[in-house]
């Protein structure tokens, strides 16, 4: 039996992005491969994230499901497009919530730098 054609840059960032910002965790095994890695360099002081996570169950948990115990109201945007068939892709991004608790509205920036699996 044949394997899909590995998903376009485009589609594994927009599947991420729904995942993430709609509480939608088994989005993510559509998008990441089972042996993702996350590496995450966060200065804010605001609020924390593992700096490794190994494992497409584990990045859903960490940036999915417990994100959305915090946050509601999630958008988020990358503020660049990738090219069709990129194999890494670096691009800033943009994030506003409300959270949970207190109503209180935040917005985060960063940067993704994403690797692309390659056709096998």
């Amino acid at each position: 039996m044949s394997q899909p054609p590995p998903l376009s840059p485009e589609t594994v960032l927009r599947g991420y992005f729904h995942a993430k910002d709609e509480n939608r965790p088994h989005v993510l095994a559509r998008v990441f491969a089972l042996d993702a890695n996350l590496t995450v360099i966060n200065n804010a002081i605001n609020i924390e994230f593992p700096a490794q996570t190994n494992g497409q169950e584990a990045i859903a948990e960490v940036l999915v499901s417990r994100f959305n115990q915090t946050y509601e109201n999630i958008y988020s945007f990358y503020l660049a497009s990738p090219p069709a068939r990129a194999s890494a892709f670096s691009c800033d991004w943009l994030v506003g919530m409300t959270e949970k608790e207190s109503k209180n509205v935040r917005v985060g920036c960063g940067r993704y730098d994403w690797t692309f699996q390659a056709a096998s």
